[in-house]
């Protein structure tokens, strides 16, 4: 996470991790209109259809992951994560 010279969290739609090594592009955070809190999509991959969180693994296939929609237990990570990310593009 990336904090300011003051050690406080980024403003709203600041980034809020460092930039990806594969594209460039951070992570930010919203607030809706009902004042919750929440992370944009991973900016490499954008919403993925049955997906509720996923990381492209920033130019690390080992290091993706992605969450299903229906299990947030489960975890699909590395190169399953990776094939799953190519077939829905």
């Amino acid at each position: 996470m990336v904090f300011d010279e003051h050690g406080r969290m980024p403003a709203w739609g600041e980034a809020l991790f460092a930039p990806c090594d594969h594209c460039g592009l951070a992570v930010t955070m919203r607030c809706y209109e009902d004042g919750t809190w929440g992370m944009d999509p991973d900016p490499c991959l954008g919403v993925l259809p049955g997906v509720w969180v996923a990381c492209c693994g920033h130019g690390d296939p080992s290091a993706a992951y992605y969450t299903p929609e229906d299990d947030h237990r489960e975890r699909v990570g590395g190169r399953e994560a990776q094939r799953f990310f190519e077939s829905v593009r």
